[in-house]
């Protein structure tokens, strides 16, 4: 089951962000399933995959995961929401100086949930966040947006200021 990528509108209602979305290969959709938003929550990557090969090491760490995660019986979404890399200044300066808002989760929200308009089998009320090593994206997740996510997994969590010397 290839991934099916997706265009959605940002929380600002104006940006047009992308995405794919991951289904396990017996899909039913008469069946509910459960969401992992995947999400990378670093401005320095955008990890949603671009092509059907990988182009690159971004898109290995997105792919991967999600279609595993997809054989177990979740539809996996990654978005790269406003303030990841690969867009234009003013779409990267969303998260400049604000690590934590890099991938935008509003825009992951949003985007989740015009998903669940379009897609009747994924289940709103069941989605957790996780994300690769080195990302608070779950953590910052699970504690800014608790009534959206209802789980959480963060592989590791740190502080860039101290990794990077910002």
């Amino acid at each position: 089951q290839w991934p099916e990528p997706v265009k959605l509108r940002a929380a600002d209602n104006k940006t047009d962000i992308y995405g794919v979305v991951f289904r396990p290969t017996d899909f039913d959709p008469n069946k509910q399933y459960p969401v992992i938003d995947y999400a990378l929550g670093l401005s320095i990557a955008a990890i949603a995959p671009k092509g059907s090969f990988f182009s690159d090491v971004n898109s290995a760490v997105g792919y991967l995961p999600a279609a595993a995660w997809a054989e177990l019986g979740f539809i996996v979404v990654i978005i790269d929401g406003r303030g990841t890399a690969y867009r234009n200044k003013k779409f990267h300066d969303e998260s400049y100086g604000q690590q934590h808002t890099a991938s935008n989760l509003e825009d992951h929200i949003t985007g989740i949930q015009q998903l669940a308009e379009r897609y009747p089998y994924i289940d709103i009320n069941r989605v957790g966040i996780t994300g690769p090593g080195g990302c608070n994206a779950p953590a910052y997740g699970l504690l800014a947006y608790p009534e959206f996510y209802k789980v959480g997994v963060a592989c590791s969590v740190y502080d860039p200021h101290l990794m990077f010397g910002f």
